[in-house]
């Protein structure tokens, strides 16, 4: 018998393993057996993501390097390049220069101390902490004109000093809010309000004053994070707590000040993100994601793990969080295995789905920020590569996402570049990727792949094209979970299995193969009436693929786009036949 399902929405992504046999739960049915270089869309489909754009070598490859965003505002947003005791500035598209030098800033901070600083920016100043140095401010005057320096505080409170410096910072009813340093891991100081570097307090009291609390508890669990929101909120190894006024009806202050925990989940020291009202953390071993939220219904904030359908992406812990609003609403979570991982998260839609990226040429992601660009938020990477014998870091930025564009602009290269003018047969400039097998498109055209040489690549047979796109190839690949359903007589777990006809509803897409686990077949997207001399265009709509698969395939099918061209996938149905 021959049956025929619809899978019209993916936006659970990749799931555990450990829930491959849960037929039963309404996961199963958006969810996906195998997901890369996919994104989850909130509509329902996956998209192949677009590839990185090479943006600059670090300076030192051999230290490790973090960006940190500095966003005056959506029109004047920065990446900074934060090194062994320099950051450098970024906007654009590339590094910013004052003359012919990139724009440098010395700091005191060693590269194994840049993923220990955690921030809090106020228009042109961001404000830095790390127990190993004062802390420190960051202004901007100009696109050139940067500095940084040791704070100077009125009253610095006496549990400060050198190598014991506050870890934690943000801001809170205009007060700028430290926390947790060596010597006393559970207190928080806050500035006068309105005075961020005034620590002082009168006597008596009074509203304005500055504020020193520490947090009580049973257990000593030091502050991994604070954020700012209608209450303070505060993660530490044990628990997750608020801090808030006592009466909601008088100022804020040292006589008006009450601390509540809020959970029992401990969390990591990695800065977390803010999405709405819902403040995204790692938990305590860096495994999972929660999300720390006020619940009307339980009168108090709760902290649901995110990721636990794809808890299996996460095992080697989690090094970075960054979120990107739009257009795609993702939380983007770099793991120690270099893995990057995309958490499409849409709460009024109830929508969280993991989908995990590879990046061309066995790249190692090392970190991931966001700012804002001017076609939506910007994801921009630390990528460590092993180019010629060495090891090399690159800074890369994922290109824009493939929708309503035209065809040539696509791009579907990791670490690549592009070149947009008069048509030329060879592009140079690709230092970079010297002696790398790269993929190559031209005027929306699949050229093949070359290796670069001196820089160099030339179009096959001496043709020209006037916008070129070259760089590492990579591949997006979803595999569906079996199917399990349409037995008049129960489940199909068990029984052998084959897909003999998938219907994929794609949308704006290149050439791409669909089939079984072992073998797939070429989807042919050019049509008769289609000019040879150009890149055959891009469809939409459902295409049948007819298979003679095994039955050890068990029902499920590959889409597989290894060329550096677009693939949206709608929905997939499956006609598949049973043995009794």
């Amino acid at each position: 018998m021959t049956v025929y399902p619809t899978q019209a929405t993916f936006t659970r992504g990749e799931l555990t393993p450990r829930l491959h046999s849960r037929a039963d739960i309404d996961h199963w049915q958006a969810g996906l057996k195998i997901s890369r270089n996919f994104i989850g869309l909130r509509h329902g489909g996956i998209r192949k993501r677009s590839g990185t754009e090479f943006i600059a070598e670090v300076k030192n490859h051999v230290n490790v390097t973090r960006l940190i965003p500095f966003v005056f505002s959506v029109e004047q947003a920065y990446v900074l390049e934060f090194g062994n005791h320099y950051f450098r500035v970024f906007a654009n598209g590339g590094p910013v220069f004052d003359g012919a030098n990139p724009v440098e800033v010395t700091t005191p901070y060693a590269s194994s101390q840049t993923f220990n600083i955690h921030y809090a920016q106020s228009a042109d100043v961001n404000y830095l902490a790390n127990d190993l140095h004062t802390p420190h401010k960051i202004e901007r005057t100009s696109d050139i004109a940067w500095t940084i320096t040791a704070l100077v505080f009125v009253n610095q409170p006496s549990e400060w000093g050198a190598n014991n410096w506050p870890m934690r910072v943000t801001f809170f009813q205009e007060r700028l809010t430290w926390a947790r340093n060596n010597s006393a891991p559970q207190t928080i100081w806050m500035s006068k309000a309105g005075a961020l570097q005034d620590h002082s307090v009168s006597s008596p009291i009074v509203a304005d004053d500055a504020i020193t609390i520490t947090i009580l508890a049973g257990q000593v669990n030091d502050i991994r994070w604070i954020a700012e929101d209608d209450q303070l909120l505060i993660g530490t190894a044990g628990a997750t707590r608020t801090l808030g006024p006592n009466d909601s009806g008088e100022p804020f202050s040292a006589i008006n000040v009450r601390q509540y925990r809020q959970t029992t989940f401990g969390s990591n020291a990695i800065q977390p993100v803010q999405i709405g009202k819902a403040t995204v953390f790692a938990d305590y071993y860096g495994k999972s994601l929660k999300e720390f939220l006020y619940s009307f219904a339980d009168d108090g904030y709760n902290a649901p793990d995110l990721t636990v359908l794809s808890e299996h992406l996460f095992r080697s812990s989690i090094t970075s969080i960054a979120y990107a609003q739009e257009p795609d609403s993702i939380i983007w979570v770099t793991v120690n295995s270099g893995l990057l991982i995309g958490v499409t998260y849409d709460r009024d839609q109830s929508i969280v789905g993991c989908f995990p990226h590879e990046i061309g040429g066995d790249g190692f992601v090392e970190c991931v920020t966001t700012i804002p660009g001017t076609e939506g938020d910007e994801v921009w990477l630390v990528v460590r590569r092993t180019i010629g014998g060495l090891t090399k870091r690159y800074i890369e930025r994922l290109a824009q996402p493939f929708e309503n564009m035209p065809q040539e602009d696509g791009f579907f290269v990791d670490s690549g570049l592009s070149y947009n003018g008069v048509p030329v047969n060879t592009v140079s400039g690709l230092d970079h990727l010297e002696g790398e097998e790269v993929a190559i498109t031209a005027d929306g055209a699949v050229d093949p792949n070359q290796t670069v040489v001196n820089g160099r690549v030339s179009l096959q047979d001496g043709r020209t094209a006037s916008k070129i796109h070259v760089g590492l190839p990579y591949a997006a690949r979803a595999r569906t979970l079996p199917i399990v359903t349409g037995a008049q007589d129960g489940t199909l777990f068990g029984r052998k299995r084959r897909v003999v006809k998938a219907m994929v509803d794609f949308m704006e897409t290149g050439p791409v193969r669909v089939g079984g686990i072992k073998a797939q077949q070429d989807v042919n997207f050019r049509n008769v009436s289609d000019p040879m001399d150009s890149a055959p265009p891009l469809r939409s709509g459902i295409l049948t693929g007819r298979f003679d698969n095994s039955w050890k395939d068990q029902g499920e099918i590959e889409i597989v786009s290894d060329l550096p061209t677009p693939c949206t996938v709608r929905s997939i149905t499956l006609g598949v036949e049973s043995e009794p």
